[in-house]
């Protein structure tokens, strides 16, 4: 299992930069974050993210079958270390937050799933996946091209938006009604 994320997929940049992160980032609701040890002069921000998992393998996938390759979806968070700018300020154990997975039944009605990102109860983000500048179908035939999907694959397919992180605060994330994470951090 590898998850791959992307860069620049939501608003007008460009999602032309991917990177991949080690499965020991991943840090499931409903435990706690742990900053990890740094200097004064590094400043961790967690990035608001729409993430997918995959539910079969596959290589060079053509965009009109790529709603067969994802089962789930969910909301969570990317934690960066500096401005992460780096592939590796991304790539520590546990900078991947997320709870509650979404089962796909019908792929477009899950595109539509409001989506809420909350820091200390406030939302500080809101967003739905067909607002992504590159669809899925686009980014999944991008991504294929340049790597295989495996059953159980996790991409980031955008962040929406970046909040300073310290000790102290409490991240959510909503699907719908319905609360997919919660993490405090320490």
């Amino acid at each position: 299992m590898k998850i791959i994320g992307t860069t620049g997929n939501m608003g007008s940049a460009d999602a032309d930069a991917w990177y991949v992160m080690p499965d020991s980032s991943i840090l499931r609701s409903p435990r706690d974050f742990y900053l990890p040890q740094a200097s004064d002069s590094e400043l961790f921000t967690a990035s608001a993210a729409i993430m997918f998992r995959t539910g079969r393998m596959g290589k060079c996938v053509a965009r009109r079958f790529a709603h067969r390759y994802y089962d789930a979806m969910t909301a969570g968070w990317v934690v960066n270390r500096g401005d992460g700018s780096n592939a590796l300020d991304r790539a520590f154990d546990g900078a991947l937050l997320f709870g509650e997975w979404l089962p796909i039944t019908d792929f477009d009605d899950a595109l539509r799933i409001p989506l809420r990102w909350l820091v200390n109860g406030e939302t500080v983000a809101t967003a739905q996946a067909q607002q992504m500048r590159m669809g899925m179908p686009e980014l999944t035939e991008w991504l294929t091209q340049r790597l295989s999907y495996k059953m159980g694959d996790i991409v980031i397919a955008c962040q929406c938006a970046t909040v300073p992180l310290c000790a102290g605060k409490c991240l959510q994330a909503w699907g719908d009604d319905t609360p997919l994470m919660e993490m405090k951090v320490f």
